[in-house]
């Protein structure tokens, strides 16, 4: 019993004088904290060996323009919070973190994103592009050696957009909702008013002057009855071109939408497409530039490339095709141009089943 009780005791004990420990050290970190003061800036990109769309000078800028105090600070009266929600929105960093330390030095450490192609059409789309579909600007300060994408194209989102992909489709998404809603109302506004006009006509109609009326009484009457019933057509076909009008831009917001979402997908394909290539060693050196090309009569893009060795141009017809034909295209390379060479054609079509169409 007694050696029971010992135990607890110095069980007590224990607890009691580490609590008193931690609280100890807490009040000592704090007192630090408030003594040291923060005199430099550290910049850490964690991937600057192999990216350089994020350069340490970039970095120390934003944190200049962040507005957030440091130099000469507490390290516990830094707002690390703030700088860091500034850092991360900048569309070229992927993760960033932010620390102080009891050496007074700032910390920030950012990585970046990685492109996998460049984008660059005629439509005035001029972009980088990343495997999780995180849309980069183009820049003169840095170069990244990735397959381009050229031609004519419109995507989902307007020129000039860089950001999460994903962010402009939910964005997209609820100006349509609440486009469509609108419309909706002001559609049943129309009908509703519509229908009391029907209403009023009817009834009306349904008048009849009375029978111990005189002559001059009763034409007068059937006159106004005739201008009533006219002013009321009148307006029963102003309401119904107005409503007219409504459903005619719901239909072509529905259409704008079914566009929007096919160019959605189609730069999934696209990206799709693009990582197929890189992770393809012989495709990923072969393929330097991806044309899409409009052709009269055909529905869908055709998909174009410009191989790296050679001069001519391989057709591989629609997205969903490209990555097939590219296998059909490592064929007819073994097959055909071990005894042509590779300038022996101009142009290589792949689009028709069961056959390649060559031109000199």
């Amino acid at each position: 019993m007694f050696n029971r009780t010992l135990h607890i005791v110095l069980t007590v004990v224990l607890w009691c004088g580490i609590a008193a420990y931690i609280a100890w050290a807490s009040t000592n970190a704090t007192h630090k904290t408030d003594e040291v003061k923060i005199d430099s800036l550290r910049v850490v990109i964690s991937d600057g060996d192999r990216l350089t769309s994020v350069t340490e000078p970039m970095v120390r800028e934003w944190v200049a323009r962040s507005g957030v105090k440091y130099k000469g600070e507490s390290v516990g009266d830094v707002n690390i919070a703030e700088l860091h929600q500034f850092i991360s929105k900048r569309v070229l960093v992927r993760q960033a973190r932010v620390y102080t330390d009891l050496n007074g030095i700032l910390t920030v450490e950012v990585s970046q994103y990685q492109p996998i192609a460049r984008v660059k059409m005629s439509s005035g789309y001029d972009f980088y592009i990343t495997s999780d579909a995180h849309i980069l600007p183009p820049s003169t300060s840095y170069a990244v050696h990735v397959p381009v994408i050229t031609g004519n194209l419109s995507f989902m989102m307007p020129t000039g957009y860089y950001g999460d992909y994903e962010q402009i489709k939910e964005r997209l998404i609820e100006e349509y909702r609440t486009a469509a809603g609108r419309l909706d109302s002001i559609e049943m506004g129309h009908r509703n008013s519509l229908t009391e006009l029907k209403n009023s006509r009817s009834e009306l109609k349904k008048e009849r002057p009375g029978k111990l009326w005189g002559k001059q009484r009763r034409q007068l009457w059937e006159e106004n009855r005739s201008r009533n019933l006219a002013e009321l057509d009148n307006k029963i076909e102003s309401r119904q071109k107005l409503i007219d009008q409504t459903r005619q831009k719901r239909e072509d917001l529905d259409e704008k939408q079914k566009k929007s979402a096919k160019r959605y997908i189609y730069l999934y394909k696209l990206l799709n497409f693009v990582k197929f290539v890189e992770n393809d060693d012989f495709w990923k050196a072969q393929i330097v530039q991806i044309n899409i090309v409009r052709e009269e009569g055909h529905i869908a893009p055709i998909v174009e490339i410009a191989p790296r060795a050679g001069r001519h141009t391989v057709c591989l017809g629609s997205i969903d095709q490209a990555e097939a034909n590219l296998q059909k295209l490592m064929l007819f390379y073994h097959e055909a141009l071990a005894w042509e060479g590779w300038d022996g054609y101009n142009y290589i079509d792949l689009r028709y089943e069961d056959q390649i169409v060559c031109s000199k």
